[in-house]
């Protein structure tokens, strides 16, 4: 599998977004230790209103089974404990996976989504390429 680009956008209350930025920052670390497989891990807050603040976040795998060990990542598995005992989120996260995989090729993933936590859509795309590292 070639092209694999994750995107997700995180709706956090916002009286607690800086929780939500420390538990991010401190789960990151964690990541970046134990993860080589990631290639870019960078997250951005995209909107802001009276009750909520919308981060996005973009990840980048060397391949797929880098994404499948980042599931599996215990670090992952406490910022999820972390977000809901903080009660951080007001939606679920909506993920959009890029990759140029056939139909058999997607449906593991599409089986990850988990009702209230989080959603996952591929992105139709018209074009796009890779290039190996």
């Amino acid at each position: 599998m070639s092209l694999f680009l994750l995107e997700g956008y995180e709706h956090v209350h916002k009286d607690k977004a800086r929780q939500y930025e420390a538990i991010c920052s401190d789960i990151d670390k964690k990541m970046q230790e134990t993860e080589p497989g990631v290639l870019l891990h960078a997250k951005e807050r995209v909107s802001e209103d009276d009750t909520k603040v919308v981060y996005r976040w973009l990840e980048v795998f060397r391949d797929y089974e880098d994404f499948r060990s980042h599931l599996d990542n215990p670090a992952l598995v406490e910022l999820g404990e972390k977000m809901k005992q903080e009660n951080v989120m007001c939606a679920p996260i909506d993920v959009i996976a890029y990759a140029d995989w056939t139909d058999e090729q997607k449906a593991p993933l599409l089986d990850l989504a988990v009702e209230g936590l989080f959603a996952i859509r591929f992105a139709p795309l018209v074009s796009g390429f890779s290039r190996s590292l």
